[in-house]
């Protein structure tokens, strides 16, 4: 499977993007904002309550995430964040499930670590499927929201053309010295 899935799209790069480097915002930023966050994706699911111990989590899950999508632009394996995401579902009960179709990854856990671990097992089936490779974070620093790389050939490097990609095009060209023709 090489198309991302939509749990991809949708979960795991709306977990992405609760940093708003651009708009300074940060849904992790304490745990009255993470509650939030939680609050929003588990209607009707249950309850989960944020506490200091699943914030920390959820922060160290974020950050592995983003420097796992920021390695997509070049292929770069980030052996730390590999190796937080490893401990991290550990923590939050991830096992694997055989089915008569194959391997799944299963997170049996309720409330946070289970929103949480749902997350991470949803990552593991993308990158399991070769669909991680096409999340990314955009290249432009100031920016750096994540996005699906719907490009056929995987080369996106920016959330939007019209906006972070157009703005580099122009940095580039006044950079090598442009000037106007002269008639």
């Amino acid at each position: 499977m090489d198309a991302p899935t939509a749990t991809t799209t949708t979960e795991v790069v709306d977990f992405l993007n609760t940093l708003d480097i651009d708009g300074d915002r940060d849904d992790l930023a304490d745990v009255e904002a993470f509650g939030s966050w939680l609050a929003d994706r588990t209607a009707g699911h249950g309850r989960a309550a944020a506490t200091a111990t699943s914030l920390e989590r959820a922060r160290r899950l974020r950050d592995a995430l983003r420097r796992l999508a920021r390695a997509n632009h070049d292929g770069d394996v980030d052996r730390e964040a590999l190796e937080a995401l490893d401990a991290l579902s550990h923590d939050l009960g991830l096992r694997p499930r055989f089915e008569p179709a194959g391997v799944t990854i299963a997170c049996d856990v309720e409330g946070t670590d289970g929103v949480l671990g749902r997350l991470l097992a949803d990552v593991a089936t993308a990158m399991r499927d070769g669909a991680w490779t096409r999340v990314k974070l955009c290249a432009d620093d100031a920016c750096a929201w994540a996005f699906v790389d719907a490009s056929r050939n995987r080369s996106g490097r920016w959330c939007s053309m019209a906006g972070c990609g157009n703005r580099a095009k122009v940095r580039a060209y006044r950079s090598r010295g442009a000037q106007a023709p002269q008639v």
